[in-house]
C-alpha cells in the first residue's frame, strides 16, 4: 500500500491548477494620460500576474505627459511579456496584407504567374531543341560547296 501512495501521490488529480480566489484571473487596465494613475495600474497587473490582460489606451495624445505614459506602458509591455511570441513580426517588419483573403488570392496569383513561366520556358526549350538543328543542315547545306576540300595523300 505505501508504494501505491508513494508511486500516486505526487501526481496531480486535475489537469489544470486552480486558482485561489483572490487570485486575479484577468487584468483590465484603463490607460489614461496621467502618469501616476498609469504607473500603479501597471504596478498591480505585475504583482497580481493575471492570466488574462485587457489594456485599454484612452489617454489624451494633446496632454503633456501622453508621451511619457506611452513610454511606460513600453516599459511595461517588455517586462510583462520579455520574449516575443512566435508569431511577432520582427522589428521593422509589417504586414504586407490587412486581410487573409488578400494573402491567399496574392498568393494563388504567383503561383500561376511561376507556372506560366515554366510553361513559356519549357515552350522556348522545346522550340530550340527541334529548330536548331534544321537550321544547323541549312547552313551547312548552303555552304557545302564552299568548304575546301582536302585531298589525303596514303
Amino acid at each position: 500500500m505505501d508504494l501505491i501512495e508513494k508511486r500516486y501521490s505526487t501526481k496531480k488529480n486535475n489537469l489544470y491548477e486552480m486558482r485561489e480566489e483572490n487570485e486575479a484571473v484577468q487584468g483590465f487596465v484603463m490607460v489614461y494620460s496621467e502618469i501616476k494613475d498609469t504607473r500603479e495600474k501597471l504596478d498591480e497587473v505585475i504583482r497580481n500576474r493575471p492570466k488574462f490582460m485587457c489594456l485599454n489606451d484612452d489617454k489624451n495624445y494633446s496632454h503633456p505627459e501622453a508621451e511619457l505614459v506611452t513610454e511606460e506602458v513600453a516599459e511595461f509591455l517588455e517586462l510583462f511579456f520579455p520574449f516575443p511570441s512566435q508569431f511577432e513580426l520582427k522589428d521593422g517588419e509589417t504586414n504586407q496584407f490587412l486581410y487573409l483573403d488578400e494573402m491567399i488570392e496574392f498568393e494563388n496569383q504567383t503561383t500561376n504567374q511561376k507556372k506560366n513561366h515554366l510553361i513559356w520556358l519549357f515552350i522556348i526549350l522545346i522550340i530550340l531543341i527541334f529548330v536548331t538543328p534544321l537550321v544547323v543542315v541549312k547552313i551547312i547545306r548552303k555552304n557545302r560547296n564552299n568548304l575546301p576540300i582536302r585531298v589525303w595523300k596514303v
